[in-house]
């Protein structure tokens, strides 16, 4: 179980609280990458403790994300709790900006 404790998706290495992207990274990479979560550990479950804001730009693998991609099996536990994008962030996936609208991303289907 890796704890997301955190209200943003920022990926500061050691601030104290632990992301959603720095989660994703330790499931990712099944380690302790980022010393404020736990490590990953094959089939991860990440749980939410708080509402989660994602801004953009945080790994662009994939285009600009605000996570960075997921590349292992990992189960997101919300807890009831919300993850969604700050509405200041421009996204425009039909043409026009839209806060309603969650992130701009390109699913990609992989084998994993």
């Amino acid at each position: 179980m890796i704890t997301v404790t955190a209200t943003d998706g920022i990926i500061d290495g050691n601030g104290g609280t632990c992301s959603i992207s720095e989660a994703i990274q330790n499931a990712n990479n099944d380690a302790a990458t980022n010393a404020d979560c736990s490590a990953g550990s094959g089939s991860d479950t990440i749980q939410l403790t708080t509402n989660v804001i994602l801004g953009a730009g945080v790994d662009s693998t994939d285009g600009s994300n605000g996570t960075p991609s997921v590349t292992t099996a990992i189960t997101l536990d919300g807890m009831g709790y919300r993850l969604t994008r700050d509405d200041t962030t421009t996204c425009t996936p039909n043409g026009t900006n839209d806060p309603t609208e969650f992130a701009c991303c390109t699913w990609v289907r992989r084998a994993i």
